[in-house]
């Protein structure tokens, strides 16, 4: 992860205080990953991701990431899922926060995701409920709702997993065209390439000319299965 000017590393307590210094009311809530991505939009969409894929590949069947150095944006998206995948294939759960920011303006409803982009193309195949650190900019907000929210006051932080995270103040996104709180997992190579102990090797394989399973060192990683892609998630 390359460093922001200015990111600074703090907790959970951190994190709400940082947030309410940005106008932004927090709430804690539960949901499925397919909730949120209804709610929000624009994320975890699998098939624009392997329309991506197929154009980085290009007429190459296969491409390899090393521990050593990037590949190409699309390639560390594919590590970052895998990372994922097998982080759950070793009986994990995704048990961090997603975060999502929301704002409103002139009626128009603004969603944001970060962290949480990636774990939402499991939408189809991972459906244990998740952690929600919502982060409203609205103030328009109430209690409840489908992600169950509840305020997060400064004695709740106690309640939950201890976790740093890297905030930088002030960002602005086409998605969230106001200044808010980026917020980063501080150990964000954890998912990415870096992180790698081998390499991997990516494989497209095709069903009479479509595209129908990628593979990660030959081992079952995203397939296409009554006209869905889904991520694999019970590989033996």
């Amino acid at each position: 992860m390359t460093d922001i000017d200015g990111a600074y590393n703090t907790d959970l307590l951190g994190l709400l205080h940082s947030a309410r210094k940005h106008g932004a009311q927090a709430y804690t809530g539960t949901s499925t990953l397919s909730d949120i991505v209804n709610a929000v939009g624009d994320y975890g969409h699998l098939p624009t991701l392997i329309e991506q894929v197929r154009k980085d590949f290009n007429d190459f069947k296969y491409k390899i990431q090393t521990p050593g150095s990037s590949v190409s944006q699309t390639m560390d998206k594919l590590v970052n899922i895998w990372l994922l995948q097998q982080d759950l294939l070793s009986g994990n759960k995704f048990d961090d926060f997603i975060v999502i920011n929301f704002t409103i303006i002139k009626g128009k409803p603004y969603f944001d995701v970060h962290p949480g982009r990636t774990r939402l193309y499991f939408h189809n195949s991972y459906f244990d409920r998740v952690k929600v650190l919502f982060l409203d900019y609205s103030n328009t907000i109430t209690e409840g709702g489908i992600f169950k929210l509840t305020t997060l006051n400064d004695q709740d932080c106690r309640n939950f997993k201890h976790t740093e995270y890297r905030l930088t103040d002030n960002w602005h996104l086409e998605q969230m065209p106001i200044n808010h709180l980026l917020v980063q997992p501080n150990k964000n190579e954890q998912w990415h390439w870096p992180a790698l102990q081998e390499s991997v090797k990516f494989e497209l394989r095709y069903t009479n000319n479509l595209l129908t399973n990628i593979t990660a060192n030959n081992k079952s990683f995203m397939d296409y299965v009554d006209y869905v892609w889904k991520i694999n998630t019970n590989v033996i």
